[in-house]
């Protein structure tokens, strides 16, 4: 779905993730007029790396070997499922998800693991008049994580995007629940993003 609007409509979906319990962290706006990164609900945390900055709509880079995002979520309960949105124009001259995509990291009894999403894949698009007469195309991204076969309990976690060159992040969400349900569907390559079936079971505007 495609069309030109302003470009604070936000493009993140809203999912149930199962089980009886689920934290969910939003960020509308990731420009610097949000320059403490507070999310629009929740209290997760958000950070670029320092070859990145916030400019007008959001994240972005001008270095050659581009950026990472961080983003982390705890929880009063053992999180068994991670999903983690990105709302974000990629470089067209660059492979999406950029090197490999985003993981998780978490602390168990047998130290740090870094996991690689289950499931990827891509929603909503709209082209956005940022600069100049023609409108760059943002679309909404989403991972999932299991971590149910994790014998430790896992009250929180970290996550790490690596972003190209010329790749403005503009929103994101966190969502973590105690109970493991796939509720994105699962490409035939994690690394096709731009051939993933959509998967939001509706859209949601907020005005940032």
């Amino acid at each position: 779905m495609t069309g030109a609007t302003a470009q604070a409509a936000v493009l993140l979906g809203s999912f149930n993730l199962g089980g009886t319990q689920q934290v969910t962290t939003t960020w509308n706006d990731l420009s610097g007029a949000n320059f403490s990164l507070t999310p629009t609900s929740g209290d997760g945390t958000i950070a670029h790396s320092n070859t990145a900055f916030q400019g007008s709509f959001g994240f972005y880079s001008l270095a050659a070997n581009g950026y990472s995002v961080t983003g982390t979520q705890s929880a009063s309960f053992d999180i068994e499922s991670v999903l983690w949105q990105i709302e974000a124009s990629p470089n067209p001259d660059l492979a999406w998800p950029y090197n490999d995509g985003p993981t998780l990291t978490v602390m168990t009894s047998a130290g740090s693991q870094i996991l690689q999403p289950v499931a990827f894949s891509s929603g909503f698009s709209e082209g956005r008049y940022n600069y100049g007469a023609e409108p760059i195309t943002y679309t909404a991204f989403a991972w999932q994580w299991n971590l149910s076969s994790i014998d430790d309990t896992i009250t929180s976690i970290t996550l790490n995007a690596p972003i190209s060159i010329h790749t403005s992040v503009s929103a994101s969400q966190i969502d973590v629940a105690n109970a493991f349900t796939q509720v994105i569907p699962e490409p035939s390559s994690l690394l096709l993003a731009f051939a993933a079936v959509p998967f939001f079971a509706r859209r949601r505007r907020a005005s940032v």
